[in-house]
């Protein structure tokens, strides 16, 4: 009786799950989601293991109360083994190591995990939400609850063939035209560009040149380095010099997630938090 029931009734409940699904992605692309709220359970889940796996960790916040000096901006790069990590930090407070790791999927795009750092001791558990199968975003607290970390990250195998890969292994001769998306800071509006295009020339000997379009924004040159830190992320440390009306000098660290080898996303933080801005990129040859 039950198999005549599901054989009669399938299409019908088929068509319901379908149109729950498709209610669920209506109601979240309508309505706003807290950044490590609820998750569609519709969408793709993340992997069942982390094993010969490189995650970006992308650092948008970062506290402390215990004294502890954490990485504020950059990114944490962590690359699995069966039951151990490597890290290291790219940006600010840079450092490297080993950790032993527990990584559990649970439900609803949802993964744990807990490892403790081999030099220190420090126990830290991680929840990381999936919005795609290798990306989503991640929030880090130690067991004291004195340290907290939190961002965006991105996942790929660490071992990806050379075709597979996007991110290139330098900027030199390259031009990078930054679409203004979205800033924030505490300085007042118009003393920041809020929208604009901002187009970075690199030369091989480290330095570069910039011309900004659109309000507020201004044209300066400084010097770089720039590190490729996984299959399709970058990282650029720069120090930027303006001659304004009133010149300055500040450092600022972008984050660069190549989706194809010639666009992506970017994310900068500007003179040591001053202000975020992120948006997206297209590149092309200039020498």
């Amino acid at each position: 009786m039950i198999s005549l029931l599901i054989g009669r009734y399938g299409k019908a409940l088929i068509a319901a799950l379908i149109l729950l699904c498709s209610f669920s992605l209506a109601h979240s692309a309508s309505s706003y989601e807290p950044k490590f709220g609820k998750y569609d359970q519709c969408k793709p889940r993340g992997p069942q293991s982390l094993k010969g796996k490189t995650l970006v960790l992308q650092i948008e916040a970062a506290q402390s109360t215990d004294g502890t000096a954490l990485p504020q901006q950059g990114v944490i790069v962590q690359s699995y083994n069966a039951q151990t990590l490597n890290y290291r930090s790219v940006g600010s407070n840079s450092g490297d190591g080993t950790a032993i790791y527990r990584y559990r999927l649970k439900r609803s795009n949802k993964a744990v995990e807990k490892q403790v750092d081999e030099t220190t001791g420090q126990l830290y558990r991680t929840v990381y939400y999936f919005d795609s199968p290798t990306t989503g975003t991640w929030k880090r607290v130690s067991d004291n609850r004195a340290q907290v970390l939190s961002g965006s990250f991105i996942l790929s195998d660490t071992e990806t063939p050379t075709d597979k890969q996007t991110a290139p292994e330098n900027h030199n001769g390259i031009t990078v035209a930054l679409s203004i998306g979205d800033t924030a800071s505490e300085l007042p509006s118009g003393f920041f560009p809020e929208q604009g295009v901002v187009l970075q020339s690199y030369n091989s000997d480290g330095t570069y040149t910039a011309l900004g379009f659109g309000p507020a924004t201004i044209n300066h040159f400084g010097t770089y380095s720039f590190e490729k830190v996984s299959a399709n992320v970058a990282v650029e440390q720069t120090l930027q010099t303006a001659d304004t009306d009133a010149p300055f000098t500040l450092p600022f660290t972008m984050v660069y997630t190549f989706e194809t080898p010639t666009s992506g996303t970017w994310y900068q933080n500007f003179g040591d938090g001053l202000i975020i801005f992120s948006g997206t990129f297209t590149t092309f040859e200039t020498e």
